[in-house]
């Protein structure tokens, strides 16, 4: 089967066993790989009333037909200990190729071991077909951050070339928002680092000893367009900032035109000088990069008023700890960001939770005697002891660790009426009120508010930019509610093709979206059109939202916090302006042809893309 090693790896944590399976066929042509192929495994075998923190949960994760080939990408599916229903994340670095070159496509975590925290917790090694489920407390690595857990299962194998995806304290102790780390990238969204400590995994080790290799159609074809795909990759205007200044750059885009959340998403103007894009540039010391990727987004700094040389922190990461807490000095935020990558915790759910927490002490709702801190805006101080508190659940940080949902329910006096959440997941840093199909995109994605599972709609709403190779030749602007249903319908269908070939979508754009089409087909021996592709990212689509009508979504779940559609900022560059949902809601609906009173997906829609199976598990 070309494209793929045609192998999964299913680790039983329960019953301590280990099994090969084969990929259908069938299942890898209609589902691809990643996200889809994923979601299919979740749909067929997750109980309908399944939590994020039990044993009955899977963590799937998945590569695709281009990983270890023209992309670092994999992804991890469960379901989500933080949002209500489905959860996945993606990750780069060099993780992902290695499952493959180990030869294996995909792994299934299920069950759990008993009693991880007294004497039973594990790390998992797949070297080649050697795979064992060790003892962590005997590695001494449970307990421990991250950067030691890498540096001591190294030590103990001998091996610096080890590929691992750890967890650290906060993925142990359970944290709704803990993320898994592999090469200091992170699956960061989701919860996935507490799905793998409640099985009590600490981390998983890979070695691809014999490089295995992955089967192509045509070997001399995909040669040749992985130079044509790295020339148009790098071509984009787009893709250029990124390699330019990393994501940072973004900063002053968005707070220009009012996407750069202030405040909590109260104000629309802050002072970005000393954490902008171009104040991470003035202490960059080197771009790093994820397996077979040419843009270089990371950045590495150096910051001597901290005496830090290390990875510097993301757009979302300086949004999360600067501008939404009123924080605008650059060494707090980078120490915050060291500690949840050490730590092991998304760094935008973070930076919300103690947000949520600022608001929330402004209003009196919790005082200074109550939580032993003051939480005035800008207290950069309290934020980083929160940071700790929450990786720990120490304290008021044990409230925060549930997330801003689960915080404000159990605060009371309302706080759950200002929680920025859209499923249960905390809102990320762009603002739906600057970007109308956004916040379309944020009600009706499974898994809550999401950017990066449909980033270029963060492009396609920006002047000047379309996309005619997916079919977007109309330019709307960005705070036009109007047409957008359709362009967030198509960007889905494609951003969902993505992760699951996996790819990287800062290099999904403009000529990179058929030249990827051309490696795909190269590589599975096929002759699919962009239109096949949009039909395949289409089903995908359908069955992620199947599996979050199975956990227990309805259409009531699509919607936006209140703040973002009834509450304007009165200043910057999306001053007035509210995120139109009520406009563009009925129209998605119609155009995906879901029913709006459940929220499912017609049965003729479903059986057109080939699910007749889920056509009847949900309309009978």
């Amino acid at each position: 089967m070309n494209g793929y090693l045609g192998k999964i790896l299913r680790i039983d944590l329960t019953n301590q066993k280990i099994k090969e399976e084969k990929i259908n066929p069938k299942d890898a042509e209609m589902f691809m790989g990643g996200q889809g192929l994923a979601s299919k495994i979740l749909y067929d075998e997750l109980p309908a009333d399944v939590k994020g923190l039990d044993p009955e949960n899977k963590l799937v994760f998945m590569t695709g037909p281009l990983t270890g080939i023209v992309s670092s990408k994999f992804e991890a599916v469960t379901k989500s200990p933080l949002s209500k229903f489905l959860g996945d994340a993606n990750s780069g670095g060099f993780w992902g190729p290695e499952l493959r070159f180990a030869g294996y496509d995909g792994l299934i975590l299920e069950g759990a071991v008993p009693e991880p925290k007294k004497k039973n917790s594990v790390y998992i090694t797949i070297f080649d077909n050697d795979v064992e489920i060790r003892n962590a407390k005997q590695a001494k690595i449970w307990g421990k951050s991250i950067e030691k857990t890498v540096t001591q299962i190294k030590k103990i194998h001998n091996d610096p070339k080890i590929k691992i995806a750890a967890i650290g304290p906060a993925g142990e102790n359970l944290v709704r928002y803990a993320n898994i780390m592999t090469d200091y990238r992170a699956l960061g969204r989701c919860g996935m680092g507490a799905v793998m400590g409640s099985k009590g995994v600490k981390a998983i080790a890979i070695r691809g000893i014999n490089k295995n290799a992955i089967p192509v159609a045509d070997p001399d074809k995909v040669i040749n367009i992985i130079t044509t795909l790295n020339e148009n990759v790098m071509a984009d205007v787009s893709t250029m900032g990124f390699s330019m200044a990393g994501t940072p750059v973004n900063v002053i885009v968005s707070h220009s035109m009012g996407d750069l959340p202030v405040k909590y998403w109260r104000k629309g103007v802050f002072n970005i000088k000393k954490i902008d894009g171009q104040a991470i540039l003035d202490i960059n010391i080197k771009a790093p990069t994820c397996y077979a990727c040419p843009i270089h987004c990371h950045r590495y700094i150096k910051l001597d008023s901290m005496n830090y040389v290390g990875k510097g922190p993301e757009y979302e990461t300086i949004g999360a700890f600067g501008s939404l807490l009123m924080i605008d000095e650059l060494e707090p935020i980078v120490e915050a960001n060291k500690l949840c990558n050490d730590l092991g915790m998304d760094t935008i759910s973070c930076g919300s939770s103690i947000g949520f927490a600022m608001e929330a002490f402004e209003r009196g709702i919790i005082t200074e005697e109550e939580i032993g801190m003051d939480l005035t805006w800008g207290n950069a101080e309290s934020m980083i002891k929160l940071v700790n508190m929450i990786a720990k659940r120490d304290g008021f940080g044990d409230v925060l660790a549930e997330g801003v949902m689960r915080a404000g329910e159990k605060i009371g006096k309302g706080a759950a009426d200002f929680a920025q959440h859209v499923k249960g997941m905390e809102t990320p840093m762009h603002d739906p009120r600057a970007l109308q199909g956004l916040g379309l995109h944020y009600a009706t994605e499974p898994s809550g508010a999401r950017h990066s599972n449909a980033h270029n709609l963060i492009t396609y709403e920006l002047p000047n930019i379309a996309s005619p190779q997916l079919g977007i030749k109309k330019i709307i602007k960005r705070d036009v509610a109007e047409g957008k249903a359709e362009i967030v319908k198509k960007v889905q269908d494609y951003s969902v093709v993505v992760a699951s070939y996996v790819v990287c979508g800062f290099a999904s754009v403009g000529k990179s979206i058929i030249t990827h089409l051309d490696a795909y087909n190269a590589i599975v021996g096929k002759e699919y059109t962009i239109d096949d592709i949009l039909t395949i990212g289409e089903r995908i689509s359908n069955i992620r939202r199947a599996l979050n009508i199975k956990l227990g979504a309805t259409a009531s779940d699509d919607t936006l916090p209140k703040r973002l559609t009834a509450e304007p900022v009165d200043e910057g560059g999306s001053k007035g302006i509210v995120s139109k949902l009520d406009v563009m809601l009925p129209k998605y609906y119609e155009i995906r042809d879901w029913d709006p009173e459940s929220g499912k997906p017609s049965k003729a829609k479903l059986e057109s893309l080939g699910l007749k199976k889920i056509a009847k598990d949900l309309w009978g």
